[in-house]
């Protein structure tokens, strides 16, 4: 890995969690960049460009915090749209995916809405994120301009042109879901871990969580053997969200 990329992304990564701790929300490392951070002690191939991180959805419920975290980030260059199951920053060549990780007194769990290399039902699935987007920023004509216009139509506009498509589309061109159960003891005292002579938060039980999401996850895969994340861990199928 060049060193000019790297230190991009570390600079990308600190800046985050700066601006989401200066808004008191407690960030974690998720998904690859933790598995890249535990396992590894280095980005993982490929994930160059790709930064995860986790925080509970619950310290998102307010639109006043929304906004107010979207102007922080903007003010430090990066782009950000708020979706139902993730906050999506871009900043350059760089994406962070910010996974929200729904929380009740009930339960907590994770939810990933997908196609499963169905074409016929990514349209709905992409209809999902046009009702329930969120942006605070100014509208330009880019890739996802689609996202930054439907944000400016009203609520129950883009709820009803989803319940219509939803309600035409055949149930068996619906995208799936899944779902994987955590316990809340590993978001309840998180754990600090030193990334790159950095300080970042990651999951308490840490192995444990890891084996939930990835199944076995000490040894990383052969180049040739493709990894799919619904295939491993304790990620189950369910009908609806």
């Amino acid at each position: 890995m060049q060193k000019m990329v790297k230190n991009e992304y570390l600079q990308v990564l600190n800046e985050i969690k700066k601006i989401f701790e200066k808004n008191k929300i407690s960030i974690w490392l998720e998904d690859g960049t933790l598995l890249g951070a535990y396992r590894d002690k280095k980005i993982i191939a490929g994930d160059e460009f790709d930064i995860d991180l986790g925080i509970l959805k619950s310290s998102l419920n307010k639109k006043a915090k929304r906004k107010k975290l979207a102007s922080d980030l903007s003010e430090r260059g990066f782009s950000t749209f708020f979706f139902w199951d993730v906050v999506n920053i871009v900043k350059g060549k760089i994406g962070i995916d910010v996974i929200l990780i729904l929380d009740s007194e009930k339960e907590i769990f994770k939810l990933r809405e997908r196609s499963d290399g169905d074409k016929s039902k990514e349209f709905l699935r992409w209809m999902n994120k046009l009702k329930t987007v969120e942006y605070y920023g100014p509208i330009s004509l880019d890739k996802k301009g689609i996202f930054k216009i439907f944000n400016f139509l009203p609520n129950f506009l883009r709820r009803g042109l989803y319940n219509l498509f939803l309600s035409i589309v055949p149930k068996n061109k619906r995208p799936f879901h899944y779902k994987l159960k955590i316990d809340k003891k590993h978001f309840s005292n998180l754990r600090n871990i030193k990334y790159y002579g950095l300080s970042f938060y990651i999951p308490n039980y840490v192995e444990e969580y890891l084996t939930l999401n990835y199944g076995e996850w000490r040894k990383p895969l052969k180049k040739d053997k493709k990894w799919d994340w619904r295939e491993y861990g304790e990620w189950r199928k369910i009908d609806e969200k």
